[in-house]
């Protein structure tokens, strides 16, 4: 414990020897973080994942996939992979591939169709939120799900 009780103490020295020595940097360093921080979370996360409904979903007789389109307020990716991966389960549905991934902005966020800016709300709203627009099975789609 002592050990890392020295680091944490030393690192904050080390930084400061490398960022310029003023206060006023300092603050104006801090404040950009904070500011590019704050950007990571006001606009959402945009991921489409190809799905298929597990044997639990109420759909898996009728669909033989979907396209799943989430909306995630996250501060990383990483984070909202996990945080749509753990919605699209919930809702019975099984991670085929992931499609697109993207940071939206405020353009994206103003060109939105219809149907995707009421996502966007809901995403708002709540963190999350997802639209799966599926394909109906035909004889081609065998019927062995998980």
């Amino acid at each position: 414990m002592k050990w890392e009780y020295q680091l944490f103490v030393v690192l904050p020295i080390l930084c400061f020897n490398i960022i310029p020595e003023s206060k006023a940097s300092v603050h104006n360093i801090a404040r950009e973080v904070d500011r590019e921080v704050n950007h990571m979370t006001e606009y959402p996360l945009f991921y489409q994942f190809e799905v298929r409904p597990t044997a639990r979903n109420s759909e898996v007789e009728m669909l033989a996939g979907a396209l799943a389109t989430v909306l995630v307020f996250a501060e990383t990716e990483e984070v909202g992979r996990a945080r749509g991966a753990r919605f699209i389960a919930r809702q019975h549905w099984e991670i085929i591939s992931v499609k697109r991934v993207m940071r939206m902005c405020s353009r994206h966020v103003s060109d939105l169709q219809p149907h995707f800016r009421e996502l966007y709300r809901q995403a708002e709203q709540y963190g999350i939120a997802a639209r799966f627009d599926g394909w109906a099975r035909h004889g081609f789609h065998g019927r062995g799900i998980s």
